[in-house]
């Protein structure tokens, strides 16, 4: 029996005991999944923590010239090994988008640190240096993230791998060869190691890099790209000059033709004022005749 002000309402004993069952185990379940997540939790963390133990990540070095595009010296140190690999900015830009794949519905925005924002030139060594600072905090956060379980396989390829975006080039002697891609700012010069912007210069090189140098011809100077430019004008200079002289006799013979064709026209018109003046004259006298 329950007491509503002045009103005595009558309740089934069983109803209220179901109604208070209902009620423990929707509280049970909740108790339950919310377990259920706080372990998942804990697996991820640690098996975030499993993937980063041993590593260290970072940029230890920079390239850049007035003439090229900035590039990156990224330096990562697993189990005891340790690789340089050269990136560009395009590069970071697929590894985020990689990592947002990878990550699952729901988490891609809460557990993905934001990429910095292109920049359309770098114009002095400083802000290559202040931009070296910021992409070397975006991957050590990319390291210290919980949901590095998701992308640790594909994050750490990247690390250890030359970036697709970087071009291996020389500039040639006529100061040509820029490539407008990358940073937005000028491209690593592969002859030189570059400036130590904030650490130190290693003198370790990549797989590839290694496979590039030792692919390279030996002996004699390397030619650079306006070397090749100059080889095939030279080659191609018979080939204008023929194309020049056939343009040249094709429109001295279209312009006598047109002449020709002016002359005719010129001579035909002449005929046919002498052939009117004739019939106006063999007229007169028959008008003459019949008035």
């Amino acid at each position: 029996i329950v007491l509503n002000g002045s009103r005595v309402i009558a309740v089934p004993v069983d109803e209220v005991q179901e109604e208070a069952d209902r009620r423990a185990a929707i509280a049970a379940a909740v108790a339950a999944s919310m377990e259920e997540e706080a372990q998942a939790q804990a697996a991820i963390i640690a098996e975030s923590q499993r993937a980063r133990d041993g590593m260290a990540i970072g940029i230890p070095s920079t390239k850049w010239s007035l003439k090229t595009i900035a590039g990156y010296r990224v330096q990562c140190e697993r189990s005891g090994l340790s690789s340089l690999v050269s990136k560009r900015f395009e590069d970071f830009e697929s590894l985020h988008a990689l990592v947002r794949r990878q990550m699952p519905l729901g988490r891609v925005d809460a557990g993905v640190p934001k990429l910095p924002r292109r920049v359309r030139a770098l114009k002095s060594k400083e802000e290559l240096e202040e931009r070296r600072v910021v992409l070397e905090t975006y991957l050590r956060e990319l390291l210290a993230a919980d949901s590095l379980k998701f992308y640790a396989d594909s994050f750490v390829e990247w690390l250890t791998t030359d970036g697709a975006a970087w071009q291996v080039g020389e500039a040639d002697a006529d100061g040509e060869g820029v490539r407008a891609d990358g940073d937005g700012s000028p491209s690593p010069d592969p002859a030189t190691a570059g400036g130590s912007a904030g650490g130190s210069t290693s003198t370790a090189t990549s797989p590839r890099t290694a496979q590039a140098k030792s692919s390279a011809p030996s002996g004699g100077s390397r030619r650079g790209p306006a070397a090749s430019r100059k080889s095939m004008r030279a080659a191609a200079a018979p080939a204008v000059a023929a194309a020049a002289d056939a343009g040249a006799k094709a429109k001295g013979r279209a312009r006598a033709a047109a002449s020709d064709a002016g002359g005719t026209l010129k001579r035909a018109a002449k005929k046919a004022e002498v052939l009117v003046e004739t019939v106006r004259a063999r007229m007169e006298p028959v008008d003459e005749q019949a008035e």
